[in-house]
């Protein structure tokens, strides 16, 4: 099961951004940042973030209990905040 979050990179970054070819620069600067703030048991879930078509993916079978939560464990959201780190929440990239 791969987890892909509905955080749309394509979506949230500036046009000059995609123009220039940086999408897949962006998008490995936001893997790192989510990387970083993985919780790490075993390293499986952090381990298992890369990019894939253009997407931050994290494909652990549980990757969507650590990104939104279920009813005993609370979101993480590593994805989303690597993503808010490198573009922020209004899509304008961070530096």
């Amino acid at each position: 099961m791969r987890f892909i979050p509905s955080f749309n990179i394509d979506g949230k970054l500036q046009e000059e951004f995609m123009d220039s070819g940086a999408q897949d620069e962006v998008a490995e600067e936001i893997a790192e940042a989510a990387r970083s703030v993985a919780p790490v048991d075993t390293g499986a879930y952090r381990d298992s973030i890369h990019i894939e078509d253009g997407k931050v993916v994290a494909d652990v079978d549980y990757a969507a209990v650590i990104e939104v939560g279920s009813s005993d464990t609370p979101a993480f959201s590593p994805l989303r905040r690597g993503a808010e780190t490198i573009v922020g929440t209004d899509g304008l990239r961070q530096r």
